[in-house]
């Protein structure tokens, strides 16, 4: 088999897929992978769903580029600071670990190879993804798994946060419509951040301010499609690299870290 697909399937979303067209992808390329994320306040500007939108795009890009299928998004999440905030639900996070184990025993059962658990909710990572993975590994599961919250992908220079420059770019490249940035805009024009600011709105002060509940660098400054697509491809090469072999993930204080592996490299996927 090649690692690299050149004709596989068009339809890539399992849940529009029939049964012919998810045996011919599994035996072009037995990967599946499935997106995590939550739903949550993220600004005036953006959609509350878009830890989860973003993180199913993004594997919907990896499946069209190398093959697999991806599974219909997660929106169950747990763990984070916006508790009580509107618009926000999170979730017993041993529900949701017993959920990813049964999941992956599934997907090996039914012939996967590889799996890949995508999260655009960060602490879903600690929270259940790494605590079910390890179970998973414990109860003696066969197939590759990769828990990765998608921040973990990109060089540190581009920042990550909550609803922050790098979240609305991701969202003016994947889907546009969704993004109101007109709203961030008026009376608090002039507290606009430079790009590598950080700061903190979540706190009651700044309840009238355009920004409230917004995590990192000032998505007022430097948001733009083209950055969304700098971030989205750091990602895809990641996940191409794990394929491939050529990184590795180590666990040590119940986390994963990322790593090169050492040459010759061995796709997981053959």
């Amino acid at each position: 088999m090649n690692n690299k697909q050149e004709n596989h399937q068009t339809e890539c979303r399992l849940e529009y897929m029939r049964p012919e067209q998810i045996d011919a992808a599994q035996q072009a390329y037995p990967a599946i992978y499935v997106p995590f994320g939550s739903i949550e306040w993220h600004g005036q500007h953006l959609p509350v769903g878009l830890d989860t939108i973003k993180a199913h795009q993004l594997l919907v890009e990896l499946a069209e580029k190398r093959g697999g299928v991806v599974h219909p998004a997660i929106y169950y999440s747990s763990g984070g600071g916006h508790n009580d905030f509107a618009y926000t639900f999170m979730y017993d996070k041993e529900l949701i670990q017993k959920l990813v184990v049964n999941m992956l025993w599934h997907f090996e059962r039914s012939g996967y190879k590889v799996a890949i658990l995508l999260t655009g909710h960060a602490p879903n990572r600690l929270e259940y993804l790494i605590p079910a993975t390890i179970t998973y590994m414990d109860q003696g599961g066969k197939m590759d798994v990769f828990s990765l919250f998608e921040g973990q992908a990109t060089r540190k220079e581009l920042g990550c946060g909550h609803a922050c420059r790098i979240e609305t770019s991701m969202m003016l490249k994947q889907f546009p419509d969704t993004v109101r940035m007109e709203s961030l805009y008026g009376e608090y024009d002039e507290d606009i951040l430079e790009e590598t600011e950080i700061h903190n709105w979540m706190t009651s002060e700044y309840q009238e301010h355009p920004c409230y509940g917004i995590v990192g660098t000032d998505p007022r400054t430097g948001s733009s499609a083209a950055l969304g697509q700098k971030v989205t491809d750091e990602v895809l090469q990641t996940f191409e690299d794990w394929l491939d072999g050529k990184i590795e993930m180590h666990i040590k204080h119940d986390t994963w870290t990322l790593f090169p592996c050492q040459k010759p490299f061995v796709s997981r996927v053959l």
